[in-house]
């Protein structure tokens, strides 16, 4: 016996291929908690590259450090709605000064108005040296094409636009344009259903002989500025009778240009 165990490999093994089976079985163990590391990781992919001190150690984002970017008051903003502001800032900087729409909507839903994002967005695109600074929240495909149908299709609403560009003054096209960058899809309705307005009366559109409908009375917009205003009126974003009431006005207006 005392033989028999002497040939043993280490001590108990009959044969080199016994020797390399344990052997192998040993690396597969020890490989298991690597992978349990990397399982752990992954809960940190998500992080935006360089807002990594941004986060708790169990990549939550640290509103201490929110509060202290942004104040207490919007960061007590953005804790209560949910939002992650560094995860907006990385999407900012790294397209040229824009946000999603969902984003926007974000910060919407937080409670923060859409002028206030506009303005705040705005300032800190030119801060940052961006190609046209601020360019609003991004619409979707499906978006954009739901407005360019409010005038007939993209071919009808290029040539609309075309004739904005020549025949509005500076001050009008500033104001579509700010409307435009909000990326609100209602606001940017509301706004080329007014472009339209001015293009039907200066070129001319077709009677409804169908319809027959007549001349709209009540209270009419005399300018895109006014259209803005009222747009900026934070009953806007919270009030659907009051949208109804600016919509119904914008019917019945036909803007000069």
């Amino acid at each position: 016996m005392a033989q028999d165990q002497s040939d043993l490999l280490a001590g108990k093994y009959k044969n080199a291929e016994d020797l390399e089976k344990a052997y192998l079985e040993l690396q597969s163990k020890q490989g298991d908690s690597p992978e349990e590391n990397t399982e752990t990781d992954s809960e940190y992919e998500d992080i935006p590259e360089g807002y990594e001190d941004k986060y708790t150690e169990g990549g939550e984002v640290d509103y201490e450090k929110v509060n202290e970017t942004y104040g207490e008051q919007v960061g007590t903003l953005f804790k209560n709605a949910g939002v992650d502001p560094w995860e907006i800032s990385s999407h900012f900087h790294t397209n040229n000064g824009t946000i999603t729409t969902e984003m926007n909507q974000q910060l919407l839903d937080a409670g923060i108005s859409q002028g206030a994002i506009t303005s705040y967005l705005s300032g800190r695109a030119r801060e940052s040296g961006y190609d046209g600074g601020y360019q609003g929240a991004e619409m979707t495909d499906q978006e954009v094409a739901e407005i360019q149908s409010i005038a007939g299709g993209k071919e009808q609403y290029d040539n609309l636009t075309t004739w904005a560009s020549d025949n509005l003054d500076k001050a009008q096209i500033d104001a579509f344009d700010e409307v435009v960058n909000t990326g609100s899809k209602a606001a940017v309705a509301f706004a080329v259903k007014a472009m339209q307005s001015q293009y039907e009366d200066a070129v001319g559109v077709q009677p409804d002989l169908v319809t027959g409908k007549t001349a709209r009375q009540g209270a009419k917009y005399r300018s895109m500025a006014e259209v803005v205003r009222d747009m900026g009126d934070p009953r806007y974003e919270e009030d659907s009778a009051y949208r109804a009431q600016i919509a119904q006005k914008l019917e019945r207006s036909n803007l000069k240009v």
